[in-house]
């Protein structure tokens, strides 16, 4: 039989195949962070790696079949892989799941949609593992065209999903992967082929219709779901805009009338809400037409408390929505306002569709917008500040950056404190507010993270420079922390001045107790009160006595200060709580008093299941092959060498997404730099070591050599060399970003290859085997990944990584001195 491989239509298909595969991950991600919550949109990434990982198994022990027409195999499972495709995401845009309310039938949606997710990429990677393994002795051309096009796909997700839209883009993916399925059947008969043509053709049409037949529906719990589907509480609600970007999906939603408050102001005209993936809510406030008249002073409730002690100063605001603490800023007299945001969707609306409604205060002439992720901007920034504002900056959006269940921030570290001091006049001020709950949890790892930014200031004691005013009924509260410390008179009008909100509490302004803080509060109020303030008095005693640890440690939440090695602001929830957290309510985010920490429970609840059925996808031919009587010398070693290399080159991959973030100034430039960089390259190492013809033994030793050499001095130098690199515009950092990566990258693609001719030497059926293998470690280090870079940062991950190249090394040389498989 010649061999397909060298067909040029054949080759072409496996690009389609490759790039269709991540498209689709990277846009379910996308899709379900809108349909579910963020913390379940990253199943996707480990659904289908176990999905190759049981497809890698399957394939191996169906060998002998297979091998008869493998290019037929191949065909059949890239059009399986489109029908699931579009099946799957019908069926699961017409079920209804909420992850926040335990019920039995919520249970058994969840299997269906991890079921569901699952048979595509199933079908997808027994295709890929059936070519790897037929073209085996073509593997670093194969693996350089599969890695390649799926960089080219991260690209296309980027670049399709604003146009097109979450639904068409899933369905592009199919289409794409039906088209595959065509030039992998250049040699079946011609009605296979024609039925092909008619399902590519049908895909087209769906892609047509997508929007209409798969809506996406937010789960119950949303806030847009809420909006539209409860006519009682919000009578009229409409959305009004709608439209996708990478990184979220933004509706606008409006009234046919005035509906009582906006959790912001109490309005006597028409608003507006925006939302970020259904949730995540601001409002559009008319500002044309409403009096913020308080006593003869202007007044926009909470965005208004700075310019109490700050009276016209330059302001940085990070975080804009809906435009109202600019609108505060020019309210309140600032001399010049700075503004950015991560988002150019709400960006626009603000400065162009919505311009008239707001008071076109995008448009003024003492006031620049600049489209960027906030910490970034600062960092590459030369301005110094009066004052830096940001208002509940974050969103329960999914993160595309990594198979995390959790939301990493890097406007709440320390690092980034210290940016913002450094940008900051010496007597300029932060004004960050956040969630309060009770116990509290955001807002005090807030004040413990600013008070070590100022112990790092040379601040022994950072009582006298932080004050505390709970708002918006006790849900909100504002942190402001001074470079100086608070004059008496600044405190006094912070404890004592309430026009800009009657019902503010003060939490901390110094040594007083919360009765002379608040002396219109009573009887039971006061009590209620003082005890919810308690932590914020205690922390920061112990602070002054250089004692704060203790406090951390005795504390029922995690609310130590967090860092850029390890930026989990939002993880609150300790290990050792777990079990009696689990019995709490919510879902550990907003929604009031909530203790459930629902994302160790999706943490925790996922590496046992991966660990679980990793086992059995590797372990499970095993038994097949012993009784085929085929015996596997140094199996062992051949195991733990695949599993070192997707462990390694997954959690590299990773944790280079995470250290790019603030140089590349957003999290979607470094996915798309990062990812497509880590691929491409790759594919190109593969393929020059297959020009070259190394010996698998030089191939394997030379590459995790310089892996592990270059690797430690990216560890040890990374930073120094991103700083230099700060202040240049977005393609020069892009380009730096690539040359960078381009060393590891390169030799990481060529060991994975190497180890499949080695295994096919054996038997041809341990090709898939090794396939699988890989996978089932990627999905493990998905997990594994930001386990670790929790507990010890993710430099101390990078080394992980660094370590599994040179384990597989040494299982390589093992095998070959045992004349073993790999």
């Amino acid at each position: 039989m010649n061999s397909p491989f060298s067909n040029f239509r054949f080759l072409i298909g496996f690009f389609l195949l490759s790039l269709s595969i991540l498209l689709l991950e990277l846009a379910q991600a996308r899709v379900l962070s809108v349909m579910l919550w963020h913390h379940l949109s990253y199943m996707v990434i480990s659904i289908a790696l176990l999905g190759f990982g049981c497809a890698g198994t399957l394939v191996s022990i169906s060998w002998n079949r297979i091998a008869h027409n493998p290019h037929r195999v191949a065909s059949f499972s890239c059009a399986l892989f489109s029908i699931l495709t579009a099946l799957s995401f019908f069926t699961a845009t017409h079920i209804s799941l909420d992850t926040l309310k335990l019920s039995f039938a919520n249970v058994i949606s969840i299997f269906i949609y991890y079921l569901l997710f699952f048979l595509p990429y199933l079908a997808a990677g027994s295709a890929v593992s059936v070519v790897l393994s037929a073209g085996v002795a073509k593997v670093n051309r194969l693996y350089f065209i599969n890695m390649v096009g799926s960089g080219v796909g991260c690209l296309f997700m980027l670049v399709l999903i604003g146009p097109l839209g979450g639904e068409t883009t899933v369905i592009t993916a199919a289409l794409m992967a039906a088209i595959s399925a065509f030039l992998f059947s250049d040699r079946e008969k011609k009605g296979m082929r024609v039925g092909l043509l008619i399902l590519i053709g049908g895909m087209a049409l769906i892609m047509i219709f997508a929007s209409e037949i798969m809506t996406i529906k937010p789960a119950l719990s949303k806030a847009l779901s809420t909006y539209l589907n409860s006519r009682e509480q919000f009578p009229g609600f409409k959305t009004e805009f709608s439209k996708w970007n990478p990184i979220s999906r933004i509706d606008v939603v409006s009234a046919d009338a005035t509906v009582g408050d906006t959790r912001v102001l109490r309005l006597t005209s028409k608003n507006k809400n925006l939302l970020v993936d259904g949730d995540a809510y601001t409002a559009i406030e008319n500002h044309t037409t409403t009096d913020y008249d308080v006593d003869g002073r202007p007044a926009f409730h909470m965005y208004t408390i700075p310019y109490l002690v700050k009276k016209n100063p330059k302001v940085l605001i990070i975080g804009l929505g809906g435009g109202n603490d600019v609108f505060a800023a020019q309210l309140m007299g600032a001399s010049e306002i700075v503004g950015c945001e991560i988002n150019q969707i709400t960006v626009d609306l603000i400065r162009n569709r919505y311009a008239g409604f707001v008071g076109d205060i995008y448009n003024k002439g003492n006031t620049r917008i600049y489209n960027a992720e906030g910490r970034s901007f600062i960092k590459r920034s030369k301005e110094i500040y009066d004052l830096i504002q940001m208002t509940s900056v974050d969103t329960w959006a999914g993160l595309s950056s990594g198979a995390y269940v959790l939301s990493e921030n890097y406007l709440y570290t320390v690092d980034a404190f210290l940016d913002y001091m450094d940008h900051l006049e010496g007597d300029g001020m932060l004004c960050i507010i956040r969630l309060f709950f009770s116990p509290p949890r955001e807002v005090l790892r807030l004040v413990s993270t600013a008070a070590e930014a100022l112990r790092q200031r040379d601040v022994p004691d950072p009582r006298a420079h932080i004050i505390v005013i709970s708002i918006i009924g006790d849900g909100l509260a504002a942190v402001l922390v001074k470079k100086s410390p608070f004059t008496e008179q600044e405190r006094d009008v912070l404890t004592n001045d309430r026009y800009y909100y009657s019902e503010a509490k003060v939490v901390w302004a110094g040594e007083k107790d919360v009765a002379a803080l608040n002396p219109r509060l009573k009887g039971n109020v006061l009590k209620d009160f003082g005890n919810r303030v308690n932590p914020f008095h205690t922390f920061l005693y112990a602070c002054s006595r250089g004692e704060q640890q203790n406090f951390f440690d005795s504390y029922l939440f995690n609310v130590a200060p967090v860092t850029d090695n390890r930026p989990f602001f939002f993880e609150f929830y300790k290990w050792e709580n777990f079990f009696h957290d689990i019995r709490g309510v919510g879902f550990g985010g907003w929604g009031g008093d909530t203790i459930r920490p629902v994302a160790l429970l999706i943490l925790g609840g996922s590496t046992l299941q991966i660990i679980f059925l990793s086992i059995v996808f590797i372990m499970g031919p095993l038994l097949f092959f012993k009784r085929r009587g085929l015996n596997i010398k140094g199996r062992k070693h051949f195991i733990i060498y695949f599993l070192c290399l997707g462990l390694g080159y997954l959690m590299l991959e990773i944790v280079f997404m995470q250290k790019f973030v603030l140089f590349l100034g957003h999290p979607i430039y470094s996915i798309a730099v990062v990812l497509s960089s880590f691929l491409i390259f790759s594919g190109l190492g593969s393929l020059t070591s297959g020009i070259f013809r190394w010996s698998k033994m030089k191939t394997v030793f030379l590459s995790v050599a310089v892996i592990v050499l270059y690797g430690t001095v990216l560890i040890l130098g990374l930073q120094w060399l991103l700083n230099m690199f700060l202040a240049f515009e977005l393609p020069v950092r892009a380009m730096v970003t690539g040359l960078i990566i381009f060393p590891l990258a390169f030799f990481m693609g060529m060991p994975f290859p190497a180890g499949l001719r080695e295994a096919s030497q054996s038997a041809p059926e341990v090709v898939p085997w090794a396939v699988g293998i890989n996978s089932c470690a990627s999905v493990i280090a998905s997990i594994a990944t930001i386990i670790l870079a929790m507990g010890v940062g993710f430099s101390a991950v990078m080394g992980i990584g660094l370590a599994f190249y040179g384990l597989a090394l040494i299982c390589f040389v093992s095998m070959v001195n045992e004349d073993a498989v790999c």
